[in-house]
């Protein structure tokens, strides 16, 4: 029985569906039905209704799995490190259907910033498609993608980059090599990659997104944004800031014209600034530059000449500039069985 109920306003899918579970008709409605729930959630989380994405996985969730208990047993324990290599459930009959469904939840999680939970959650689904799939499957790169990101935000970046590069050895093999979701992989990696000062190979792993994106997107697409950004801040970094120019011009035109995120083009804008300011080009701009970033981002500091210096030469400002760290891109999967 599909039930119509309600949350904060918005109409939610409220499934009732008795099981016999050695009933083969059975099992199948309930794929489908789940499979409807997801897609549901999957959409919603696309255009920023949250809730309604995490009210139609959760249910999707209870119908796969009835003994979840979600609002409980996806927390930590006060002070404890989530774990990230948990053992499937190996009893469960729909582990394809359930894994899709906590991958997409920990996506949900991540948004929330509840990135602890997320990293659970994505690590259950990569177990449970593992135990189905095989360890060479593609569909378990898509978790453990996720995963890596989870815990790039929790800024356990060597964990994370393991699963990154588990994840690409994976596509390597089962994806063309123009794949745009083999660029996102490459972006996530170089993104950790920067976090740990291996510029270098955060710089390689840029340009191959940059490559595949190029070859495969429209010269305007906003992935392009994320590799070429990412790319000229490892130029400046690496001392070459005359070389990210060109790179971050064009970076920013793409934001400018197409990015929803304001803080993209507050990323692009400061980092665009210091590479004109250590390139001794265009003062003027590189201050024009980095006061649009800060009133994007709301914040009252620097405001007078020397503090905007120091920003300009490198200097870090709370509330500032570490909320334009490089972004990471989750992905997600819908082909289900």
């Amino acid at each position: 029985r599909i039930l119509d109920g309600r949350t904060g306003g918005h109409p939610v899918p409220a499934v009732a569906v008795h099981v016999d579970h050695g009933d083969g008709a059975g099992l199948a409605l309930v794929a489908r039905v789940a499979e409807s729930l997801v897609r549901l959630g999957g959409s919603m989380h696309g255009v920023g209704n949250i809730d309604l994405a995490e009210a139609s996985l959760v249910r999707a969730r209870m119908l796969l799995d009835p003994k979840a208990q979600v609002a409980v047993d996806d927390l930590p324990a006060p002070g404890a490190t989530a774990p990230t290599e948990p053992k499937a459930d190996t009893n469960l009959p729909h582990e394809q259907e359930l894994a899709a469904v906590l991958d997409h939840l920990g996506l949900v999680r991540r948004s929330q910033e509840e990135f602890q939970q997320a990293a659970r959650m994505h690590a259950r689904a990569a177990a449970l498609l593992e135990h189905a799939l095989g360890p060479e499957s593609r569909d378990l790169a898509y978790p453990l993608q996720n995963l890596g990101l989870a815990l790039a935000d929790q800024g356990r970046h060597p964990e994370a980059v393991t699963h990154l590069r588990r994840s690409i050895e994976i596509w390597k093999k089962t994806l063309s090599e123009d794949h745009r979701d083999l660029g996102i992989a490459y972006l996530n990696l170089a993104n950790s990659q920067w976090a740990l000062g291996r510029l270098e190979s955060a710089r390689d792993n840029y340009g191959r997104a940059l490559d595949i994106w190029e070859a495969t997107l429209t010269s305007e697409h906003p992935l392009l944004g994320y590799a070429l950004t990412g790319l000229g801040r490892t130029h400046v970094a690496l001392e070459d800031p005359s070389t990210a120019i060109d790179l971050l011009e064009r970076a920013l035109s793409i934001r400018d014209h197409g990015d929803e995120d304001k803080l993209n083009i507050a990323e692009t804008c400061l980092v665009l600034a210091r590479a004109l300011w250590l390139s001794n080009r265009d003062p003027e701009r590189s201050f024009q530059l980095v006061l649009r970033a800060r009133d994007i981002v709301g914040a009252y500091e620097p405001r007078d000449t020397p503090a905007l210096q120091k920003v300009l030469d490198g200097e870090e400002v709370p509330r500032f500039t570490d909320q334009l760290a490089p972004a990471g891109l989750g992905v997600s999967n819908l082909r289900l069985r």
